[in-house]
């Protein structure tokens, strides 16, 4: 399975992210690329051991969606 998780880099969303690790799943994993986003995507990347890609997209803002799906569209091949 693959799985597309927004806002991964902390609280929940990093949870989730070793969760769907621990079960073997393909995960992209978006995250909002401030400072606090940058330091927290690297810790949560520390602690994976599976298949993921990371992309940073602020979700508020239509030009950034636009290239993460590019970017998602372009991992799926």
């Amino acid at each position: 399975k693959t799985v597309l998780l927004s806002g991964s880099s902390g609280g929940i969303g990093s949870e989730i992210a070793r969760m769907f690790d621990s079960e073997g799943a393909r995960q992209i994993l978006t995250y909002l690329a401030d400072d606090r986003g940058k330091v927290e995507i690297k810790q949560l990347e520390e602690t994976l051991s599976g298949s993921y890609i990371t992309i940073p997209v602020d979700l508020t803002r239509e030009e950034e969606v636009e290239a993460a799906m590019k970017l998602i569209n372009k991992a799926k091949q």
